[in-house]
């Protein structure tokens, strides 16, 4: 598409364009404008007209105030002075006034006067009983208590508009002595006023029934609009606030009609002059500007298809932009020809260069194929240039060049080492190759060039380097258990043994050129190092360090040295880093001291076992006796007596005391459980609500625990007590609020590692990880928290067992407990448990049902031997008073004395277990043989797992722990004496 055709489709475009914004903005603004206009002068019309009525309805107001702040009127209200009247309220006189009517009522609305203009009926009998009466009397109403009320009223002659004022003294003082209203009807007169001053007549039209609230604007309007005219309609609320009055007035719409109009012409304006400009602008650019360019196109084509760079534009006498444009193209011409000559010089240049190099040069298409070649490469080769223009590349001999050939031709440049032998002599000559892509002027690659230099004797100076070379490094790389790295004085590394490789776990291949600081391996910066080491290697010294790095979920450690190598002059060529792995003998130390301290814990632990255990022996004695006796007590006295509420305490108090002796027995692991296969991560879930239950609102507590099982091998009631402590020590260390976390997870994962440690892959535990925001812990107070009665609470705020039993039962099941803790940081708690990989079914134990008194053929008889007499005489009471037949003892021999002196049948035998002389089993095992169908409950104040880890219990017997209930007794004995009879 030429210019032209170019030039008068944008001119078109334009010109339409502008027609149309120029069309749509009058539309758009200027109509709007006069509509604007118009609706100003509506609203300017209505308020004008709402200001005459407003002026009647005041000027009215004031004369009813003047008349009711009269002193004779006040009076009048009491004295009933007709001469007054006949003076001052003549219906001449109102109609003088301009007024419709008077009325005058006192305090209680009862009317003392009234009178109408024109009228010659009596006041009263005109009044009463009318709608207007009832109208006004509301007005009356509405000023008692001194208010005041004006306004425009509907009555059934017309509109009036009516002022009420409260009848007062001259000075505005009261009291009130009655109400004054004044009305004047709204008639002609005061509508041909309204119109006089608004420019237009004025109806008034009463609403009967309201109008619609949303065009009720109380003195506000609507406007209906028609094509030549416009209505405005004003409505007024009455005295009484109701729509009553709808004044309306029509106006002419000519703003409207003479501004659309001159909107008009004003686009049929704007259209002529647009293609009016635009024909006068083609005429003129044809004229000046394309006639020329008509004659420039053709003289150029000449040039061009002459290639006649001597030819020139024909000079046009104008300093138009023409005029330089031809200047400029003739100058054009000159320096092409100019480049063409030096171009010319420069081929010349290279074709010189090109043969007269040393090195071997040649060129080749993108085919593989010899397009150019020097002299030089011949004479390495061996033949003559013939020979070689137009050979492929990949018939020569020498396969190994071809891909560095090939990757000239995608762009990349490559340098190829190697051996060539000549054609013609037996002659070898190592030699280094230099390939690189050639692209001609629109930067497409159309072949390569290929640089040949003979490299020989450079080889050989390179053989012997890497023998001394190799032979330095076998030395290094004999260096068993040492890193060895190397640098120059710039810190660059040149060196780097097999040793260092592992050590810092970078190759030596890509290690070797690379600065320090790319160097880390986990070492951090040993830039840092080794510049600290200058300093001691300048005065000849070394500079010994020991760094941790991390690896394989644990810190390894290692000595290090830094020396400087130099040359005979002394001087420095580098530094050599020996560096020696000493993890293995700083894990043996410690691993000796961790063994040391678990030794003195384990025998401390023992020691108070051994205690502990003994003391709960003897307190769940005292405590059975103490339980019992407080059982029977409280059965005796009322429910709501304080006796009742003591021994309530009382028996809280032993029970509180046996859990203590339980936690004491578990203190001292001597406690054997019956282990399950227990989802570790169910058990937490479960105990999620119980856990939030103990802990205060002001602690936001979270539970991460899977879905999927990870099975362990431990009592279920140890895990939650476990559980529970932990939580219930992370609590009481925020008492200002916090954050606790229990996570449970495999060991393996490298979150839940104390000190970012990594579990081993064959790492086979489950992890529970308590977390909390508290006070933290120092190492003081970290090396004491699994110490029994150690507490760091104030006094009656803990026993110190907590924490340690936790730990006797975590190694009792053979697991570990790792603790991180720092002041003001908070303490991590990670147990770890041997996890069980293959689950097997759980045994599920019924829970006892209560007690209920077996229904038997016959009388039973219990023989008790117990050596603590107060336990004796509460068994002996309880049974008895169920109706048992019941025999006691304090010892097995007295036991024996009893049988041997009365003929009874013993049913069931109730026997401590430990006794001075022979213990319970010895005694059942001898009865036995006398009554095979006694049946037997032990009890003791040791646990079930204590006896049967002494041998003294076989698993399957009946135990009953001390201390015990009466209910838990009696219990016993019914579910034992229902299996008489039983196998």
């Amino acid at each position: 598409m030429g210019i032209k055709k170019k030039l008068l489709i944008t001119f078109s475009v334009t010109l339409f364009a502008f027609i149309l914004v120029y069309s749509l903005t009058t539309e758009f603004f200027v109509v709007k404008g006069f509509h604007q206009l118009e609706h100003e002068h509506i609203r300017e019309s209505s308020t004008l007209a709402l200001r005459v009525l407003d002026l009647e309805i005041e000027n009215l107001d004031a004369l009813a105030y003047d008349w009711a702040s009269w002193d004779r009127i006040y009076v009048y209200v009491n004295e009933r002075d007709k001469e007054f009247i006949k003076e001052n309220m003549t219906p001449s006189i109102l109609s003088d006034m301009g007024l419709s009517f008077v009325l005058i009522t006192d305090n209680g609305a009862k009317i003392v006067y009234y009178q109408a203009s024109g009228s010659s009926k009596e006041p009263i009998d005109e009044l009463v009983p009318t709608e207007k009466w009832q109208l006004l009397r509301k007005l009356v109403q509405e000023c008692s208590g001194g208010k005041h009320s004006s306004g425009v009223i509907f009555m059934e002659n017309g509109f009036y508009i009516v002022a009420a004022r409260p009848i007062l003294r001259s000075d505005d003082s009261g009291p009130q002595n009655g109400v004054l209203v004044i009305g004047r009807k709204i008639d002609d007169a005061l509508k041909d006023k309204i119109s006089r001053i608004i420019g237009h007549k004025v109806k008034l039209v009463h609403i009967e029934g309201g109008v619609k609230e949303s065009s009720l604007i109380s003195r506000g309007y609507d406007v209906l609009l028609r094509d030549s005219t416009c209505t405005p309609k004003i409505y007024i609320n009455d005295v009484f606030g109701n729509p009553s009055l709808d004044l309306e007035f029509s106006l002419p719409r000519k703003i409207i009609k003479y501004g659309t109009t001159s909107a008009h012409l004003a686009i049929l304006a704007a259209i002529t002059l647009g293609v009016l400009v635009g024909g006068v602008l083609l005429w003129q650019l044809k004229r000046l500007i394309f006639s020329k360019l008509d004659q420039l196109t053709s003289e150029v084509e000449e040039i061009a298809k002459s290639k006649d760079l001597s030819r020139r534009l024909p000079a046009y006498g104008d300093e138009d932009e023409l005029g330089i444009l031809v200047k400029g193209f003739n100058s054009l011409l000159e320096k092409i020809a100019s480049f063409n000559e030096e171009l010319m010089l420069s081929k010349n240049k290279y074709k010189t260069l090109f043969e007269q190099s040393p090195a071997g040069i040649f060129v080749f298409d993108t085919d593989l194929r010899v397009v150019e070649c020097n002299q030089s490469i011949c004479n390495m080769i061996g033949a003559p240039k013939e020979a070689l223009l137009g050979i492929n590349l990949r018939e020569l001999r020498h396969k190994e060049i071809i891909p560095h050939i090939e990757a000239a031709l995608k762009g990349q440049r490559s340098k190829y080492y190697g051996l060539y032998e000549a054609t013609t002599t037996d002659a070898k000559i190592w030699s280094s190759t230099t390939l690189a892509p050639m692209y001609n002027k629109d930067g497409e690659i159309i072949g390569g060039i290929g640089i040949v230099e003979d490299i020989s004797e450079m080889k050989k100076y390179e053989w012997a380097l890497e023998e001394s070379r190799a032979h330095l490094e076998a030395v290094l790389e004999s260096a068993s258990g040492y890193g060895i790295l190397t640098t120059d004085p710039n810190l660059e590394i040149t060196y780097f043994n097999k040793e260092a490789e592992r050590i810092f776990g970078n190759s030596s291949a890509l290690a070797k050129g690379e600065s320090l600081e790319k160097l880390t391996g986990g070492f951090g910066n040993l830039k840092e190092h080794f510049l600290t080491a200058r300093e001691s290697v300048e005065n000849k010294k070394v500079y010994d360090f020991t760094i941790e790095k991390e690896g394989n979920g644990k810190p390894h450690y290692f000595s290090c040295r830094i020396s400087g190598i130099t040359n005979n002059e002394g001087e420095l060529l580098g530094y050599v880093l020996f560096a020696e792995d000493i993890t293995e003998r700083l894990e043996i130390e410690k691993e000796r001291r961790e063994l040391q301290e678990q030794l003195f814990h384990a025998q401390k632990m023992e020691a108070i076992g051994r205690l502990s255990g003994g003391v709960a022996h003897d307190f769940n004695n005292l405590l059975t006796g103490i339980i019992g006796l407080t059982e029977l007590a409280i059965e005796t006295v009322d429910k709501g007596s304080d006796s009742y509420s003591i021994l309530k305490q009382i028996l809280s108090g032993a029970r509180r005391g046996s859990r203590l002796t339980k936690q004491l027995l578990n203190l001292s692991r001597k406690r054997v459980v019956r282990p399950h296969t227990i989802d570790l991560a169910k058990i937490v879930r479960d105990m999620e609500g119980m856990l939030r239950s103990v802990i205060s609102e002001n602690i936001e507590f979270d539970v991460e625990a899977p879905e999927e099982a990870i099975y362990i091998q431990a009592d279920p009631s140890q895990i939650e007590q476990v559980i529970m402590n932990v939580v219930l020590n992370a609590r009481d260390a925020m008492p200002g609020g916090g954050k606790i976390k229990v996570c449970v997870t495999d060991s393996a994962s490298v979150h839940f590692h104390p000190q970012g440690r990594e579990g081993r892959a064959d790492d086979n535990r489950a992890c529970l990880v308590v977390a909390d925001t508290g006070c933290g812990m120092d190492e003081k107070i970290l090396g004491k928290i699994f110490d029994p009665f150690y507490t760091t609470k104030p006094p009656g705020k803990g026993t110190g067992l907590g924490l340690s039993t936790v730990y006797g039962i975590v190694k009792q099941i053979g697991g570990s407990i790792e603790v991180e803790s720092e002041p003001g940081k908070g303490s991590k708690f990670y147990i770890y448990f041997p996890r069980v990989l293959e689950p097997v079914e759980i045994e599920k134990r019924e829970r006892p049902p209560l007690y209920e008194k077996p229904e038997l053929p016959q009388a039973i008889t219990i023989l008790v031997v117990e050596d603590e007499i107060a336990i004796l005489d509460i068994m002996s009471f309880v049974l008895k008073r169920e109706g048992y037949r019941v025999y006691t003892a304090q010892s097995a021999e007295e036991a024996t004395k009893i049988l041997n002196e009365q003929n009874i049948k013993v049913d069931l035998l109730i026997a401590d277990l430990i006794m001075p002389g022979m213990s319970g089993t010895e005694l059942a095992e001898k009865l036995k043989e006398d009554f095979p169908d006694m049946k037997i409950i032990y009890t003791s104040g040791y646990t079930e797992d204590i006896l049967v880890q002494k041998d003294l219990l076989e698993w399957d017997a009946v135990f009953l722990e001390k201390p015990f209930s009466t209910e838990v007794l009696l219990r016993f004995c019914s579910r034992v004496l229902k299996k008489r009879g039983k196998n």
